[in-house]
């Protein structure tokens, strides 16, 4: 009996990401502080993952409302912001390869430091270059494919035109 107690236990205590729009999510962790003891930062931070390989991700681009930062090589950001200005924010993660998390408004109030930390889940839609072209697995560019086709077009006529 004890052991199914135990059990139960730990199956309970076991976070679950807050969900978004696709399989990846954010855990928050609030550090609830007295009206007395709230200072005039509201710092927020965390780290960013794969939520496939649970490694941290760097150079992730977070934003909060007019703010923006970057992960460090170990996947932390952090934010410094004046929360009488915001009674709820809310941030997005970005990063190429990776789909986006928007979280859902979160509470600033009674709070001093927020811990949030994101999973992101591998985006496998084509990534398209600042050129507008888009880059396929093989490496080749959609640009390069019609070129290739032109070419085999161009083939095929100057072939039934010698032939005439």
């Amino acid at each position: 009996m004890l052991l199914i107690i135990l059990i139960a236990g730990c199956t309970s205590a076991r976070k679950q990401l807050l969900p978004t729009n696709n399989k990846g999510g954010y855990f928050i962790r609030y550090n609830k502080t007295t009206s007395n003891n709230i200072t005039n930062i509201l710092k927020i931070s965390g780290r960013v993952f794969d939520v496939r390989t649970r490694k941290t991700i760097s150079n992730t681009q977070l934003l909060l409302g007019c703010y923006k930062t970057i992960t460090s090589e170990n996947g932390e950001f952090t934010f410094r912001i004046n929360p009488s200005n915001y009674n709820s924010i809310f941030i997005e993660t970005n990063f190429i390869g990776y789909k986006s998390i928007l979280t859902d408004f979160i509470n600033t109030t009674n709070t001093n430091e927020i811990q949030i930390d994101f999973y992101l889940e591998e985006d496998d839609r084509p990534l398209i270059n600042c050129e507008g072209m888009i880059k396929r697995k093989n490496g080749l560019t959609l640009v390069n494919l019609i070129k290739n086709e032109l070419i085999k077009i161009s083939f095929i006529m100057n072939s039934l035109m010698t032939n005439y």
